[in-house]
């Protein structure tokens, strides 16, 4: 029982995705910072040395992207190709009328706006889950609290 749940919890659980530049790369290609991830930033910091930040995976802050800025060949796994195709990237999820009163930002990445489609449906956008545009604020813009 406990391996299966292990296994349920895997497959649904969702998480934001990082992408590792140096900061005048993140400029440079209009990433998204994720330095107030203190995880994410521990994490590419290990992974790619200092000078590396992290930032949110968008439709044009690629994986892909970051691996030919470092100058290295992008070999995509099985399971990230999986991801890309299917996956999904939690997001605060919500109309566009609502998404203003929380100064919220448009997040434009196909697996945050498959968050958004399959959880609420398709009338609700993905934003970036950060400042005032939280995943409680979202909540409460959906009226479930």
């Amino acid at each position: 029982m406990g391996r299966l749940l292990t296994i349920f919890i895997l497959l649904f659980s969702v998480q934001v995705q990082a992408v590792c530049l140096d900061e005048l790369y993140g400029q440079f290609y209009g990433c998204k910072s994720l330095s107030h991830d203190k995880g994410a930033v521990k994490w590419c910091k290990k992974k790619y040395g200092e000078g590396s930040l992290p930032y949110y995976t968008t439709n044009t802050c690629s994986k892909q992207m970051a691996h030919e800025a470092r100058g290295e060949e992008y070999k995509p796994t099985k399971k990230q190709k999986k991801q890309d195709l299917y996956g999904v990237v939690k997001a605060s999820c919500m109309t566009y009328e609502k998404s203003q009163k929380y100064s919220c930002e448009y997040y434009d990445y196909e697996p945050a706006q498959r968050y958004c489609s399959y959880y609420y449906g398709n009338k609700y956008l993905a934003f970036y889950p950060e400042g005032k545009c939280t995943m409680d604020a979202a909540s409460v813009a959906r009226g479930e609290l």
